[in-house]
């Protein structure tokens, strides 16, 4: 995939169009042999989801600060914020 993107959210609605069931993400502790799977799919609904919830309580230009814990939650806050 080749392409010149403005930003990270404009490359995850690419990927989610044309790959969305390709792993975007595998999220492992060090307790586990096989981590927690994220496709492009999964990824860009829950960051639109996020991204929709944090846009009714902001205006843009805010400053918004994200502390979770480490785990697909993170991943998905880092592209809807």
């Amino acid at each position: 995939m080749s392409g010149n993107f403005k930003d990270l959210v404009s490359l995850l609605e690419r990927r989610q169009q044309q790959q969305p069931d390709q792993l975007a993400f595998e999220f492992v502790t060090k307790d586990q042999l096989k981590g927690e799977l994220l496709t492009y799919g999964e990824l860009a609904d829950n960051a639109k989801r996020i991204g929709a919830t944090l846009q009714s309580y902001f205006k843009e230009g805010d400053a918004v600060m994200l502390l979770l814990r480490p785990g697909l939650p993170l991943i998905y806050s880092l592209f809807g914020a």
